[in-house]
């Protein structure tokens, strides 16, 4: 079995964290967008497919209108300037193309993904404030 946990010897929690980032490099294959990941400071890996869309847009917060959708900050809408720390949201949209045209199609196959990610949970915010 394990030691008895003494006065000198404190138990402790670990855990491992991963960080992953993704980005659009045209260095792996010259000339032709690829996604790439990156996990922790590992060598960047491109993944399948040349990238032919990537949209992001923001929700924002502001305690009032709370625009979504939004293209590029900061933005003047209604007499208010609306800036990234207001951002709650970040709406992605990738599409990815084969690299080489598929036979039986005579096209590129297409693939597209769109998701929502909270930001650094900031989605959380107190409705009900003091």
């Amino acid at each position: 079995g394990l030691p008895a946990a003494s006065a000198w010897a404190v138990p402790v929690t670990l855990f491992k964290a991963v960080m992953i980032t993704y980005y659009v490099d045209n260095t792996t294959t010259p000339g032709t967008p690829r996604l790439t990941r990156v996990v922790n400071h590992f060598t960047p890996q491109a993944l399948a497919g040349v990238v032919e869309d990537l949209d992001l847009s923001y929700d924002l917060y502001d305690g009032a209108v709370n625009p979504t959708a939004l293209t590029f900050l900061p933005q003047l809408i209604n007499g208010v300037t609306y800036t990234d720390s207001q951002i709650r949201k970040v709406n992605i949209h990738v599409g990815v193309r084969s690299e080489a045209l598929s036979k039986p199609l005579q096209d590129y196959v297409r693939n597209h993904i769109t998701t929502s990610v909270n930001v650094r949970s900031l989605a959380a915010v107190d409705k009900y404030p003091s």
